[in-house]
C-alpha cells in the first residue's frame, strides 16, 4: 500500500513505517 502524492515531491508511505520523500528514505521508528 504505497500512497503517491503529486505535489512536486514524491511521498511514499510504506507499511514498514518508512517514508520516502524526494528519494530520501526516512524511518518513522527513528523519528519517534
Amino acid at each position: 500500500m504505497a500512497k503517491l502524492l503529486n505535489s512536486g515531491d514524491r511521498v511514499e508511505v510504506t507499511p514498514g513505517l518508512k517514508i520516502r520523500i524526494d528519494g530520501h528514505l526516512i524511518s518513522v521508528r527513528e523519528s519517534g
